[in-house]
Parts: structure tokens; C-alpha cells; sequence
């Protein structure tokens, strides 16, 4: 039987967490949510999720920023695709997510179904 694909959702809005969660489930992922960054990199190591999504503002302890160059210098996580779905989508701040790694920035507002087809192409190119 094949695995259902796994995405780290790490966003500290319960609205936006349960909106894309609702909608990566019924499109056919597990999904996982997380608010602080530190439990998003422990999950992810723990977990070793096909995608995470993440915000780069996120207020406690890390930023998302943070979190993804951590992601991306720890060789058990280094693989894991990273999107970044943000409010702050000004040229810079997708260009800085991009120097810390992330392989797609999408700005918000950002539809479920917008997340979901963006996935499914970054696991496609894979």
C-alpha cells in the first residue's frame, strides 16, 4: 500500500493552520501543524515530512527564515522540500527566503488549492 505524502504545516494562525490543514487532508496528505520553529525542527527530524510549509513571521523564537537555514544545514533535513507561503511578499522578502533556502515562495493570500497544486509540483519534480 502506498504512504500518503506527509506536509509540516508551522504557522502560528490556528485559522490558516486548520484552513490549509482541512484542505491538505482532503486532497490526500497527512498533515501536521506546528506553531513554535523549534517544534518544527524537532518535527521535521522526528518525522521526516515530504514537504513543510512555513511562514517566514512567525512570532516566538525563531523566525521562519531561521528555521529553514537551520532545516537546510542539518543533513537530516536538508531534502525536505521547503515552501514559503507569506504575507511579506515584497521582491526582497522572497528573495530572502530564498538565500535561506526555501524551493517556492508563494505570497499570501494563498488558496488551499494554490498550496496543494504547488506541492504536488515540487514532489513531482523530486
Amino acid at each position: 500500500m502506498k504512504r500518503r505524502r506527509c506536509v509540516l504545516l508551522v504557522n502560528c494562525f490556528p485559522d490558516e493552520r486548520e484552513m490549509y490543514d482541512d484542505y491538505l487532508r482532503y486532497a490526500g496528505f497527512d498533515a501536521v501543524d506546528v506553531c513554535e520553529p523549534s517544534d518544527a525542527f524537532e518535527t521535521a527530524v522526528a518525522m521526516q515530512p515530504d514537504v513543510i510549509v512555513t511562514d517566514t513571521a512567525l512570532p516566538h523564537g525563531l523566525s521562519g527564515l531561521d528555521l529553514i537555514e537551520r532545516l537546510r544545514r542539518d543533513p537530516r533535513t536538508q531534502h525536505i522540500k521547503i515552501i514559503v507561503v507569506s504575507g511579506h511578499a515584497f521582491t526582497q522578502h522572497r528573495r530572502q527566503a530564498e538565500r535561506a533556502g526555501c524551493d517556492l515562495f508563494l505570497p499570501k493570500p494563498c488558496l488551499p488549492q494554490t498550496l496543494v497544486t504547488a506541492i504536488n509540483g515540487e514532489l513531482n519534480a523530486a
